[in-house]
């Protein structure tokens, strides 16, 4: 055998081990990207309901016809948002499923909320919100995906 094949053989060797025996760290540290994922996603959507609580609380002490409108982005994993209503309070629920795990994100109104269009607020991506104060409380509608 020649000096170049045999060193092309030493080198497809030491790669090989190097590759069996930086395997389990490559796997443990996949999974923990994907569990950074899912924890990225839930802020992104803390972010986003922070934003309309915070939009909410600011219109309730306007005078009516007020009106703001506000930026959300919805993660991939968002999978039904409800938007129930109990007396004068109503909440706005985003369900997300991630990893197997179902995890509920909320914001509770001290007033009535109503979202116009809940199935375009569960798409993925970022939306234009605009959130106006009306005579019974507040509405919120998704205006631009």
């Amino acid at each position: 055998m020649s000096i170049k094949g045999q060193s092309a053989v030493e080198l497809t060797l030491v790669l090989g081990m190097a590759i069996v025996l930086s395997s389990p760290f490559i796997i443990s540290s996949q999974s923990a990207v994907l569990e950074l994922n899912q924890a990225s996603q839930s802020l992104v959507l803390e972010e986003s309901l922070d934003k309309v609580e915070e939009t909410a609380k600011v219109l309730q002490q306007k005078s009516y016809p007020a009106r703001r409108s506000i930026t959300i982005n919805i993660p991939e994993d968002v999978n039904a948002v409800y938007n129930p209503s109990r007396n004068n309070n109503s909440a706005l629920v985003f369900s997300m499923e991630s990893g197997g795990e179902k995890t509920n994100h909320s914001v509770v109104f001290d007033t009535f909320f109503a979202i116009d269009n809940v199935s375009s607020i569960s798409e993925e991506g970022v939306h234009e919100m605009l959130i106006k104060k009306t005579k019974n409380g507040l509405n919120g509608s998704v205006i631009q995906q």
